[in-house]
């Protein structure tokens, strides 16, 4: 019996090698099939998402009417920064390079664990072993991926990129041949809630591509992934796409060069029957109404408006942003999400005046590579005028002005753990200025490769300061560093400098926190993630407010001095207890929580 398992476990070995030499075919989510193996059938331990969105308890919601949407990271390319490479921006291309290279290492992990848990199925089944099962890692993909989520419109429902970077809700329709051609399904066609507003509408990007549509209005609302509604139900005007760009061609059919598909296929969720494929339909933008096509709604805009009279939830959203998944919540958050306080910064509009805002913008001052200030004041970031600092969720690199980026370099290279583990040569030949075509190894002085912790605990943090006080501080890993893949041992570069000169707060910024828009009182909330379920959570991640210096002690916004989480009723339809010393004035509307860890905003 023991050399028949032993030749069941060599077969095993084989078939999957087998699959390694052609592996990159299953798709994201794909559940791997039964493997029979003579009269033994080895069923694979069910996967295991790694790098979601799970909040750490029962529900801390700041309103009884706040409603969860889980994000997906499916697996694909990011829009953005595809439009961004083929612009021909050469930190988006090494990331481009980074995000198929991780895509290899994240399959090649997914076999390696198959495998083992084949060979612990097959020992069980001979031997009787009780050894725990090893884990299985979800078939991640590409690994600087799109954020989508379910969204039904009319009687569809779409995969759809979330960006608060823009306003539009935007999506194939039936009538689109190219996006049909593409590979782009299911897409949308009019029903009984469909309406013709007889306008055109058109959309075009950095790289040229870009697509025209027609203006409907029709019935929006956000669902689960069994299809059930999440949000209510929005009555709003969207752009239902009809021609999408195609290489060397505007989606009007004019010939242009730069021009390549809007709806790209990728190489992260090939299919061995279909070929690669498209992994969204669309997307919906969250940005503010003023921001928005001419002739067409913001969803949040639309959402809130037709709210039941005498509502009190508020206009607010929150959004956190993991590895590969992520979560969204309407009306407010879930302070079981996260850990510590909230500290709030000031969304700036033209002229004060909320009516014209456009992107959720801030006003930064300073940065500071661990306990170092930089030097920068508020006058060294463009304002409103010619460039916006701006946070941005459908952004993949978090982008500085120029001469700040080059700050940022410079400090770092000059680091002494920093210069060891990577290429540091200042006059061009380094981890910034020249990144690999790929990803690359943190070596200590030995050529040892060091681990995502080694990294975390040894090399200094980053942190930005606002005008206003709020300062944010983060791990040099997930924000200056990308992890490539779930090994957490090859890394890319996350910061670039900014193509209008401006702050573009992008993933890398927004990961290690939560991230609340509060349009009621124009603010921007931040507080420490404690949900993502990844292996390499942040270790240093704080928020602060007033001129303490990051990473002092005096430096007093991490959750050991927040007493603000405790207390509430567990069940999702309270407050967030307690009476932490860090409960200071925040939105109004938060006086109606009994009190939570905010720390004002300083308006």
């Amino acid at each position: 019996m023991r050399a028949r398992a032993i030749l069941l476990l060599l077969a095993l070995c084989v078939a999957s090698l087998a699959a390694v030499s052609g592996s990159f075919v299953r798709r994201a989510h794909e559940p791997a099939a039964a493997v029979p193996a003579g009269d033994i059938t080895v069923v694979p331990v069910p996967p295991v998402v790694d790098g979601s969105a799970v909040p750490a308890g029962p529900p801390q919601l700041s309103h009884p009417d706040v409603r969860y949407i889980p994000l997906q990271r499916k697996g694909g390319v990011s829009r953005k920064a595809l439009f961004r490479a083929r612009a021909g921006d050469k930190h988006y291309q090494k990331l481009m390079a980074a995000n198929m290279h991780g895509a290899q290492i994240n399959a090649l992990k997914h076999e390696r664990e198959l495998l083992a848990a084949r060979r612990h199925a097959a020992l069980m089944a001979t031997d009787g072993s009780t050894a725990p099962a090893p884990t299985v890692s979800e078939m991640a993909g590409c690994p600087f991926a799109d954020f989508t989520a379910p969204v039904r419109v009319g009687s569809g429902t779409f995969d759809l990129l979330v960006d608060t970077g823009s306003s539009t809700l935007a999506l194939a329709g039936s009538a689109c041949t190219t996006c049909a051609d593409g590979g782009v399904s299911p897409m949308w066609a009019e029903s009984s809630s469909s309406i013709n507003q007889n306008r055109q509408a058109s959309g075009t990007y950095g790289d040229q591509s870009g697509w025209v549509g027609q203006i409907w209005q029709d019935n929006v609302h956000i669902v689960d992934g069994s299809g059930q509604p999440v949000t209510s139900e929005a009555s709003m005007r969207i752009v239902v796409i009809t021609e999408q760009s195609v290489p060397g061609f505007s989606a009007t059919g004019a010939p242009n060069k730069e021009a390549g598909y809007f709806f790209t296929a990728d190489a992260c969720n090939d299919s061995p029957t279909q070929g690669k494929a498209v992994t969204l339909q669309g997307i919906i933008g969250l940005g503010f109404q003023r921001l928005a096509s001419s002739g067409t709604d913001s969803f949040p805009a639309k959402l809130w408006e037709q709210r039941d009279t005498g509502s009190t939830i508020p206009q607010m959203f929150a959004i956190q942003m993991c590895e590969y998944s992520g979560a969204l919540w309407f009306g407010g958050y879930d302070a079981s999400s996260f850990t510590g306080a909230i500290v709030w910064t000031p969304i700036l509009a033209q002229s004060g005046d909320r009516a014209l805002a456009t992107y959720y913008s801030v006003d930064p001052a300073d940065v500071f590579i661990g306990t170092k200030s930089l030097g920068f004041t508020g006058d060294d970031w463009p304002r409103l005028h010619g460039a916006f600092n701006i946070i941005d969720s459908g952004t993949t690199l978090w982008e500085l002005p120029t001469k700040i980026f080059n700050a940022v370099r410079d400090t770092l290279l000059a680091d002494a753990n920093f210069k060891t583990y990577f290429r540091s040569d200042p006059s061009g030949d380094n981890f910034f200025d020249k990144p690999l075509d790929r990803c690359e190894y943190a070596l200590d002085s030995q050529g040892q490769r060091l681990s995502g912790k080694t990294l975390q605990q040894n090399l200094p943090t980053i942190s930005i300061r606002f005008a206003n006080g709020a300062t944010l501080t983060m791990d040099l890993v997930g924000s200056v560093l990308l992890p490539c893949s779930l090994d957490y041992d090859q890394w890319t570069l996350g910061i670039a400098p900014s193509s209008d000169n401006g702050l573009l707060g992008g993933w890398p910024l927004m990961n290690q926190f939560i991230t609340i828009h509060d349009v009621d009182t124009m603010q921007l909330g931040f507080a420490v993630q404690s949900s993502c379920t990844t292996s390499l959570a942040p270790l240093h991640a704080k928020v602060a407010m007033g001129d303490s210096v990051p990473g002092t002690d005096d430096d007093s916004g991490d959750g050991s001095t927040a007493d603000g989480n405790g207390g509430g009723d567990g069940g999702g339809t309270g407050g967030l207890g307690g009476t932490g010393a860090a409960a200071m004035q925040g939105p109004a509307w938060m006086a109606t929580l009994g009190a939570a860890a905010i720390l004002a905003a300083g308006l």
